[in-house]
């Protein structure tokens, strides 16, 4: 195992000291059996913890496809895969009705193969599990401003759980040797995400989500928040052993107890797809590090050298790639309207100075775009949510106060308006805007205590605070909607808006996500959690035993609430409650 250990290369930005460089040889050592060299070495999940998984379907007929005929050129490395699956167990001999095909693909270094099986009608006939693995994009922003990254890769990871006795046969397809079936979890099976994510999630339920959170079988770790840096630059070290960085060695601390956890559990970490300490990691596309989240090299490396576009369609194209990193660009509408400009039917392709500086413009705001900072939810250090309203869109930008006294940004967004929106009266449109830009970021900002929203429109306090009591549904329910978050609102001169004014003027792009804008539902399943969070009643009972019901925090947004003719509704059936048996 040393001579193997030795070989690897643990430290590809030749960064650690030499001291920390052995500590992570040490670990690999003593935790030989976490790590597989090859599929022989390949470990299952322990039974005990992770019963054999039986694929669950409804009644349905055998199917019998025909095989996919394999070119002779690759006939001899095929022969050799299934062998080796066969002698690592993954494949045994079947006498099944069923049948699937199957065929090889290359994989990205373009000389392995890869076996894929014909899954369709299996997944066809599949009850399928309505569980989903993280959000990629709160995933990747939990891993933002960590001093040190490890990052693990099971091997072969479906191939480590075992498949169900009656489930194997479902998966049974023919070829040269004969009929074979898998004897593991099928990799493109309709339920193999969901029920990996959960075998992950319970090996690691101890360590999310301060230390890790994985992503189906990827296990990125992040341990420490700070680096233990003086101000002249130099690091702490441990007292043992000055050759060893603080932040490495808590960072080990961690790393040892996960490759426990896994080597007890009988999973295997791949040897070829593990570093255990970086300064930098690649979360599901998103380049995390301990300044910020930045866009990942290959993106920035084809922004970098895209060719001048020679059509509307090569502006297109430049556009959309672009449009995939807008939440790393400041004023993207502002940078990008020549260019949309000439995507618009009946405009002339003239491609001049103006759109030659725009194009290396937006290059350039994508090469040094600031980091994006996760916001800190420990700390009581002011999130802003600063919005702006135009005819065109809703431009918000997200951002916290940090230490040093300056605002760092989390994201920035925007929403298109439809035909009918931009239509709105100014006054109705800067509402919308704000109610809108709340439910953009509904997830981030619940629970935040200080939180402060920016408008440059005067009129949305005045209407907040004095909602229409006349049956205007639409405008009530956008403001009840507003009011199930707590913050402080405050009106900012449209000069200081010029950032997100131009967020607020960006035409949609092809590439944009569709906006869910089902916002009367989402107001209406929201009610009575917006009560319970915003009103928190105390009961307390008096002299006569009577229940006393007084309101303790966010008095002024209750008073405002009860004011809208579908809240005091709510708030009368609460009322009426009076006269119930008091609460002990």
């Amino acid at each position: 195992m040393r001579d193997r250990t030795n070989k690897l290369d643990l430290d590809p930005a030749n960064w650690l000291w030499p001291e920390e460089l052995k500590l992570i040889r040490w670990l690999v050592r003593v935790h030989e059996r976490a790590f597989a060299w090859c599929a022989s070495e390949r470990g299952r999940l322990n039974e005990t913890y992770f019963p054999p998984y039986k694929i669950p379907t409804v009644p349905h007929t055998p199917w019998s496809q025909r095989n996919i005929p394999i070119p002779p050129a690759t006939l001899g490395k095929v022969i050799c895969i299934i062998k080796e699956k066969i002698s690592s167990g993954v494949y045994e001999p079947s006498t099944a009705a069923y049948c699937s095909c199957w065929f090889c693909v290359v994989k990205k270094d373009g000389k392995l193969l890869r076996l894929v099986h014909d899954l369709q009608p299996l997944n066809a006939v599949t009850i399928c599990d309505v569980s989903v693995p993280p959000f990629v994009e709160h995933l990747a922003e939990s891993f933002t401003g960590y001093a040190v990254y490890g990052m693990m890769d099971l091997y072969s990871g479906y191939d480590q759980h075992v498949l169900h006795e009656e489930s194997c046969d479902l998966t049974t397809f023919g070829m040269l040797l004969g009929p074979h079936r898998l004897t593991t979890l099928p990799q493109r099976h309709a339920n193999a995400v969901q029920v990996y994510q959960g075998d992950t999630g319970f090996i690691l339920q101890h360590e999310i989500p301060d230390y890790t959170s994985p992503f189906v079988d990827d296990m990125s770790v992040k341990s420490v928040k700070t680096r233990y840096q003086h101000v002249d630059g130099s690091y702490k070290t441990i007292p043992a052993n000055s050759g060893i960085r603080c932040f490495i060695w808590e960072h080990c601390i961690i790393l040892n107890r996960i490759l426990q956890r896994l080597e007890n559990i009988g999973a295997t970490v791949s040897v070829t797809k593990f570093v255990l300490a970086m300064p930098t990691a690649i979360i599901v596309g998103h380049k995390c590090t301990f300044e910020g989240r930045v866009p990942t090299d290959s993106k920035v490396q084809k922004i970098r050298d895209w060719p001048e576009p020679k059509n509307a369609t090569h502006v297109r194209r430049f556009l959309g790639t672009c449009g995939v990193l807008r939440i790393f660009i400041c004023n993207f509408s502002c940078i990008t309207c020549p260019l949309i400009n000439l995507t618009k039917k009946d405009v002339p392709f003239e491609f001049g100075d103006e759109h030659c500086e725009a194009v290396q413009t937006l290059k350039d705001s994508i090469l040094e775009s600031p980091a994006l900072r996760r916001l800190d939810y420990e700390c009581d250090h002011e999130v802003i949510l600063a919005v702006d309203t135009s005819v065109v869109a809703v431009g918000f930008i997200l951002l916290q106060l940090g230490e040093d006294g300056k605002c760092y940004p989390n994201c920035f967004g925007s929403i298109a308006l439809s035909e009918v929106e931009s239509h709105y009266s100014q006054a109705k449109l800067e509402l919308y805007g704000l109610f809108c830009a709340l439910c953009a970021v509904c997830i981030y900002i619940f629970g935040i205590a200080n939180l402060t929203v920016e408008v440059d429109a005067k009129c949305i306090k005045g209407m907040i605070n004095n909602p229409d009591l006349q049956p205007n549904v639409t405008v009530n329910r956008w403001i009840a909607g507003i009011l199930l978050f707590q913050f402080n609102l405050i009106h900012v001169p449209a000069t200081k808006h010029a950032g997100i004014d131009s967020l607020s003027r960006r035409p949609p792009a092809e590439n944009d996500p569709e906006e869910d804008d089902d916002h009367e539902d989402w107001v209406g399943r929201t009610y009575s959690f917006g009560v319970t969070l915003l009103n928190e009643r105390m009961h307390q009972v008096d002299a006569a035993g009577v229940r006393i019901t007084r309101t303790v925090h966010n008095a002024p947004y209750v008073r405002r609430l009860a004011r809208l003719p579908d809240m005091r509704v709510f708030l009368d059936i609460i009322d009426a409650k009076k006269d119930e048996p008091p609460i002990p």
